[in-house]
């Protein structure tokens, strides 16, 4: 009984999406149904601090988004929001006293969203859904993107031609939103915040397709896949090595013994318990 319970315990404990699950169940966002279309990935923005709520815990998803937030969004999803900025403000429209100072000079610095010709950033101009699509294409590894995907949905004619493939690009790899209507891209719609977190989310979940020098030095990332054989038929044997860790995922079962005597009548869900493995 004993090493039914330490495995089982062991299995929930160790999961690798145990911890953004809980704290994705702890987001409470007061204006976003659960049944919104872009509900798990909105939850995924505001768990890890990509996108925010305001005081009242209103998120806002219909609401279109300005050049500004979404640099700042970015910039966390690239891990480089605290990037030491060095070089000089060239825009005419952006001064020192602007709280979004540093942010904007970080993504001029990156290359991630440029500025206008005429030396201005305009920061609060609404993004368009082609130009977002585009600064995804603009920072994502160089890949075949033939233009005739645009030809599976309706409204291929009205990508702009800057934008054809860019958007070809975002689509191969899955980074895109086409939302109320799959066989419509609408390339020239503002973007709404709840298009945003989508891109987003699906971004940070491919960050391998990121080019090196847009993602900042302390982002993990993961090297290797290695392989436990502890439990032939766990549902896993899997083991994902990053830069900073070695992640036992969810299914792994192991064979661990308690450090303390376990008394599993007076024992409840919640409670610390710690294991000895036999094998490192």
């Amino acid at each position: 009984m004993k090493k039914l319970l330490a495995g089982l315990m062991a299995f929930s404990l160790l999961a690798w999406n145990a911890l953004p699950v809980l704290a994705a169940q702890s987001v409470k966002i007061m204006d976003v149904s659960k049944d919104y279309w872009a509900k798990p990935e909105i939850v995924e923005v505001v768990a890890d601090n990509i996108m925010t709520l305001d005081d009242a815990g209103n998120f806002y998803p219909e609401d279109t988004v300005q050049r500004v937030e979404f640099v700042k969004a970015l910039l966390k999803v690239l891990s480089n929001d605290n990037l030491n900025v060095n070089i000089k403000n060239i825009f005419t429209d952006v001064s020192s006293s602007n709280a979004d100072y540093a942010d904007i000079l970080r993504s001029q610095q990156l290359g991630l969203v440029y500025g206008y010709p005429d030396r201005t950033f305009k920061p609060q101009k609404v993004m368009t859904r082609s130009e977002v699509q585009s600064v995804i294409s603009h920072i994502t590894k160089d890949g075949a993107a033939d233009v005739a995907i645009l030809n599976n949905f309706s409204d291929a004619d009205q990508v702009a031609q800057w934008a054809k493939r860019p958007y070809a690009k975002s689509l191969a790899y899955g980074i895109y939103v086409n939302y109320p209507n799959a066989n419509e891209l609408r390339p020239n719609d503002d973007l709404t915040r709840a298009e945003a977190a989508v891109l987003l989310a699906r971004l940070k979940d491919k960050i391998g397709l990121v080019k090196e020098e847009y993602v900042g030095p302390d982002l993990e990332k993961v090297i290797a896949i290695e392989h436990l054989n502890m439990k032939k038929n766990a549902p896993n044997h899997s083991v994902k090595i990053t830069n900073k860790r070695s992640i036992v995922l969810s299914g792994n079962v192991l064979a661990v013994a308690f450090t303390d005597k376990f008394r599993s009548e007076i024992a409840s869900a919640g409670d610390n318990v710690k294991f000895i493995a036999p094998q490192d």
